[in-house]
């Protein structure tokens, strides 16, 4: 039968076991359903196979997870997060346009097909790999509930259900992101740093203090997020029990205590530390920064301009750094000079597109061969042999509903004035990563494991201040990139004119930390 018809008939037969608390059964046609949505994702093509696939698919992986939770068997649940996570991937990728599949590097990615078995492999792989200092904690966002696992040293708990609902989570998320973001009133400022650290605290109490005696004992921890949590800073999260009013200012950042780093899915470990074996050992830069794409709508940024030359400046020639600007920063640059590169670096302004992710762009100048728009379908095949690339000054993810208006309203091409209404199934939409997953992985498969960028529009002072630190500390070979970032981190939270988390607590890292 029609394979679109095959999985809905399944997963309605696991919907009914279900009500009849015939749950065994009703598991098993959840697989089956699964079986059939994995077995053909890589193929479907036109519009009404894509929305089948969208949402609705999902979901049954929501219900199996549950379903085996309440049944008391939540380890047999974490493959399924693992493989939506990839499946989702796949999803997007067919969502692109025409050619994005045969521009992926993997070959079991090109075919489309990524067997069950294949990603549940590398899972125990990955696991039984994670450093003794590390602990991971893979989060999977349902309707009703949040999932999360803790992995260490070669072991998987038990998940913890967190009874929150996927919008009361989304909507603590975008206020906990405003309120960062949004400049204090003048007279205001100490009530306007006692409600952000008070949501700070609410969201930590709610993702970290679960399990944070598990924790307490690891130097770095990996966050595998899911839905609205891709766009939290988990570094800015804050643990402060029972603090009211002003003493709440006497509680601990999380990076305070250890590293934090992100994964879009733990088995991208897997490849990401394969990328870092094989990147290129010359310590060469590829720097764009404040490229002249000649439209107006968007800023330059000078600013851009000298952090990437005071980020050239820490590298000792041989080979020269290469610093492209202005009119020089273009696609075609990127594509014949920083393919080779080490390290990138790229400064420039980030435009997502909450209506298809593929088509999020870095801004670039105009060359004779390219456009001023640098798609996340086109990095797929940049060919990349870096070790890092940064994508610095960039609203790489999901800033706020405000910016996510703006975005649309650049996609769409209208005016500061268009009123834009963004409904609650786009909303849901961009707020389940996959944009996330289109970007920063798009960067890891086209050959760099790691992958540094920014939360929010990002200050330029502070910024330079940063990455600056970041950069000396990882050229100085005396820590890792995790621990680089960290103590960048720390530094600025330690300088009375950068301690607020809107300076330091956007940037993340996502892949291999090493």
């Amino acid at each position: 039968s029609y394979p679109a018809q095959r999985w809905v008939i399944h997963n309605n037969r696991g919907v009914a076991y279900e009500r009849l608390k015939r749950f065994e059964e009703a598991v098993a046609a959840y697989r089956e359903a699964l079986a059939v949505i994995e077995s053909i994702r890589g193929f479907l093509r036109t519009e009404k196979l894509k929305l089948a696939w969208g949402e609705r698919t999902r979901r049954v992986y929501e219900r199996l997870i549950d379903l085996l939770y309440r049944m008391g068997r939540g380890s047999e649940a974490f493959p399924y997060s693992e493989r939506c996570r990839a499946r989702t991937f796949l999803d997007l990728l067919a969502q692109g346009p025409v050619g994005t599949l045969e521009n992926v590097a993997d070959e079991g990615i090109r075919s489309g097909v990524v067997e069950p078995s294949v990603i549940e492999a590398d899972l125990r792989e990955v696991v039984q790999g994670l450093p003794d200092d590390t602990a991971v904690l893979e989060y999977f966002t349902t309707e009703k509930a949040l999932y999360l696992w803790l992995i260490t040293r070669g072991k998987v708990a038990d998940p913890i259900r967190i009874a929150v609902e996927r919008e009361t989570l989304l909507a603590q998320v975008l206020a906990f992101r405003q309120a960062i973001e949004t400049p204090p009133q003048r007279g205001k400022e100490v009530d306007a740093l006692l409600d952000l650290l008070r949501q700070a605290r609410d969201l930590y109490d709610l993702l970290l203090a679960p399990v944070a005696r598990d924790i307490a004992g690891y130097a770095h921890l990996v966050v595998v997020p899911s839905g609205p949590l891709y766009y939290l800073p988990f570094a800015a999260l804050y643990d402060c029990p029972g603090c009211r009013e002003r003493a709440l200012q006497g509680g601990t950042y999380q990076i305070e205590r250890t590293t934090v780093t992100y994964l879009p899915s733990l088995t991208t470990l897997k490849y990401a530390q394969e990328k870092r074996l094989s990147a290129t050992a010359q310590p060469m830069l590829f720097a764009l920064g404040d490229p002249d794409s000649g439209n107006p709508s968007y800023r330059r940024l000078p600013g851009a301009q000298e952090e990437v030359r005071a980020i050239a400046r820490l590298f000792t020639p041989p080979p020269q750094p290469t610093v492209v600007l202005g009119g020089d920063a273009t696609q075609t640059a990127l594509r014949l000079e920083g393919t080779g590169a080490r390290h990138v670096v790229l400064s420039t302004h980030g435009i997502f597109n909450p209506l298809n992710p593929m088509y999020s762009y870095l801004l670039v100048a105009p060359s004779a061969q390219d456009d001023e728009k640098l798609h996340t379908h086109e990095v797929f095949g940049l060919g990349l042999r870096a070790d890092l690339v940064t994508l610095s000054a960039c609203e790489t993810l999901l800033p706020s509903l405000r910016a996510a208006e703006r975005q649309v309203r650049a996609v769409r091409g209208g005016g500061e004035d268009e009123p834009v209404v963004i409904p609650p199934e786009l909303l849901e939409r961009i707020t389940s990563g996959d944009e996330l997953v289109g970007l920063t992985r798009a960067f890891i498969y086209a050959g760099t494991p790691t992958v540094v960028s920014t939360l929010w529009s990002v200050y330029d002072e502070s910024t330079r201040h940063l990455m600056v630190a970041f950069y000396r500390r990882l050229l100085a070979a005396q820590t890792d990139k995790a621990q680089a970032l960290r103590q960048a981190q720390l530094l600025l939270l330690r300088d009375p004119l950068y301690r607020h988390p809107v300076h330091w607590a956007p940037f993340v890292l996502y892949g291999d930390w090493r």
